[in-house]
């Protein structure tokens, strides 16, 4: 999965070596289907993310994340199209924690660390985020992401 999610082999190599490993005899399409359908939409998470964009908050995404379930849910929800930018892992086979990821989309992306606000739902991501100086929230549910917002004056 690391290999994968870091594009160090493709979408095929990772379905055939799974439809191995898990004895799974419908085909690797079916497989990277089935294993891809997995996302439910954050629906406040998108509002919020809505009425940013239309406040002309530049908006990004970093995720560790593989080209399967990219494909798929690109495919399937569209509001991945008002992200500004996307650094996605396994196109620079760089995955959260690892500062560089955060260097690479502060860099591509011209942000300062002092005025980026990174939001998360693994705590480890927002710890490497902060070392680095960049504001950072970790999501837990809704409610405490609105109060830490509101305390950075975005909700």
């Amino acid at each position: 999965m690391d290999a994968y999610d870091r594009g160090k082999v493709t979408t095929q190599e990772f379905a055939e070596t799974a439809c191995k490993l898990i004895g799974f005899k419908n085909g690797c399409e079916e497989l990277i289907e089935a294993w891809s359908d997995i996302f439910t939409p954050n629906q406040p998470m998108i509002e919020r993310a809505h009425r940013w964009k239309k406040q002309g908050l530049p908006l990004y995404v970093i995720s560790n994340t593989c080209e399967a379930h990219v494909n798929f849910f690109t495919a399937k929800y569209d509001f991945f199209q008002i992200f500004n930018g996307m650094i996605l892992s396994y196109r620079e086979g760089l995955l959260k924690p690892e500062p560089q990821i955060y260097k690479l989309a502060l860099s591509r992306f011209g942000l300062t660390p002092e005025t980026t606000l990174f939001i998360d739902d693994r705590l480890e991501n927002i710890l490497a985020a902060r070392e680095l100086k960049i504001q950072a929230i970790h999501y837990e549910d809704d409610f405490s992401l609105a109060e830490n917002l509101k305390a950075c004056g975005l909700e």
